[in-house]
């Protein structure tokens, strides 16, 4: 063991020569400080895999700010640097293990809400005389957002209240505009969400009341009453191909000659004759309506295109036979026209309508729910909820925190060093286990994702390495050593 003294930082650190190299010790506060000041050519190792290491891969992508898949030394410093300002005592992360609630430094408003927000999780896992807080109850956000009601995250899902209407109204909510993730890991919905909900309700409501109005001034708004928007539906699912028969018939009235090729040459029918006709076909579909004539009359249920029958009986129930047009057996090019007539103003109508996604409630629901309070009362549950923000905003940095706690020092350990390579009773983290091969122990062995990559500089090494690749019983997921 020796003392160097680094010149340009005038920091006194201790060296232990390992591996044939001197190699800085790390063993108190100070230490930790004053890394900042390390030559880098100081440092073992200059960066490190968030993957393929056998420690929490959470706690090295917590420090890998930039998300690229490795730690560097400047990430590295920058951890050390956020767990120092955080920490009260921060001695105690050379013991390791869970955070002592003490240990966190209260001396700022960021440390206070550090502080009550463990407190917090602690609380809601029922474990609120604990006097630390493990990684495992800092990271488990189930049971850290499910047991609490509200959690500050400005998303409500349904069970963040016991009132049944205003569970119907937020699961109304989510199925017209859809949802939000909330932390609990349900979903839910934002005031965003809410006000957007009321807004298009209102917009819907003046809409449907226009209609209503210009109805009793004598407009033919609603032929069929409230039945007017399911018939509409059927009449317009049918229109064009109606349209485009009567097209037909009328141009093979003109001449002859165009009937047999406005109906599909018999060939179509030769070509499809060995297949199958129990499910829905497009090359049927595309046929036309009906055999076309020179005559302008379309029948409704018999002689129609099989794929076409279910919508023209639709058409004849609830559109035809209502209005009291023709006999509802066949329809002439005259009805046809009256029955479009008869939806103009419907149409025109509801051509104004403003896109919303409230349209799939009622009407009546939709006016129950404007001449409630429940937006008042939603907005105030929202507020509620909000409220918790500071509080539970702090809940990653507490998680945070405790990671850091229990693993820095090692991960510290085998990078600034490699103590924990060249102490014999334990093994770095980049060590994988020990391969026990055709009578030998092989200590050095590594994780790698590609071996045909791995070994191409391999081969530089002038070392004997073995290749596994690696599956446990239980699972089918499998990895791949160098030895």
């Amino acid at each position: 063991m020796k003392v160097f003294k680094n010149l340009k930082a005038g920091y006194p650190w201790t060296l232990k020569r390992m591996g044939g190299i001197f190699q800085v010790q790390l063993k108190s506060v100070e230490d930790l400080k004053a890394l900042e000041s390390l030559d880098p050519k100081l440092w073992v190792a200059l960066s490190c895999p968030v993957n393929d290491l056998e420690i929490d891969r959470q706690t090295l992508s917590l420090i890998d700010n930039d998300a690229d898949g490795r730690v560097r030394i400047e990430e590295m410093l920058s951890a050390i640097q956020w767990t120092l300002k955080r920490l009260a005592r921060p001695e105690s992360l050379f013991e390791g293990g869970d955070l002592p609630l003490d240990a966190i430094n209260t001396s700022d408003p960021e440390g206070e809400k550090l502080l009550a927000s463990a407190k917090q999780i602690l609380t809601n896992m029922g474990e609120s005389d604990s006097v630390s807080i493990s990684v495992e109850q800092a990271a488990n956000t189930a049971k850290i957002y499910g047991q609490s009601r509200l959690n500050g995250d400005g998303v409500i899902a349904k069970d963040a209240t016991n009132d049944p209407e205003l569970q119907q109204l937020i699961t109304e909510i989510m199925d017209c505009l859809g949802s939000e993730m909330d932390r609990s890991g349900e979903p839910g919905i934002t005031q965003q969400k809410m006000d957007t909900f009321f807004t298009e309700l209102k917009a819907y409501e003046a809409w449907w009341t226009h209609g209503e109005i210009n109805s009793a001034k004598g407009e033919d708004i609603f032929p069929l009453g409230d039945a007017t928007p399911d018939a509409y539906t059927h009449f317009i699912s049918v229109e064009k191909k109606i349209d485009d028969f009567f097209a037909r018939c009328q141009l093979a009235a003109f001449d002859a000659r165009a009937e047999g090729p406005l109906n599909h040459d018999v060939s179509l029918y030769t070509e499809i004759a060995g297949e199958d006709f129990s499910a829905s076909r497009k090359d049927v579909e595309r046929l036309p309506l009906a055999k076309v004539s020179g005559t302008s009359t379309v029948p409704i249920l018999t002689g129609i295109n099989p794929e076409w029958r279910r919508r023209m009986q639709a058409l004849c129930e609830q559109v035809i036979r209502p209005l009291g047009i023709g006999t509802g057996d066949s329809l002439e090019l005259n009805e046809w026209e009256q029955i479009k007539h008869r939806f103009d103003a419907y149409r025109k109508w509801r051509e104004s309508k403003p896109e919303t996604g409230v349209e799939k409630l009622s009407i009546a629901r939709v006016r129950e729910a404007l001449a409630s309070n429940l937006e008042v009362k939603l907005a105030a549950l929202l507020a509620e909820d909000l409220a918790l923000a500071p509080r539970m905003k702090s809940v990653d940095a507490v998680e945070k925190l405790a990671r850091f706690h229990r693993d820095l020092i090692r991960v510290l350990n085998n990078f600034v060093n490699f103590n924990d390579f060249y102490d014999e009773s334990r093994s770095a983290i980049f060590q994988a286990g020990v391969l026990y091969l055709d009578g030998r122990e092989c200590r050095l062995c590594l994780r790698v994702s590609n071996p045909a990559k791995h070994a191409v500089l391999a081969t530089l090494s002038r070392s004997f390495v073995a290749y596994c690749e690696c599956r446990r019983k239980d699972s089918p997921a499998k990895f791949y050593i160098a030895a």
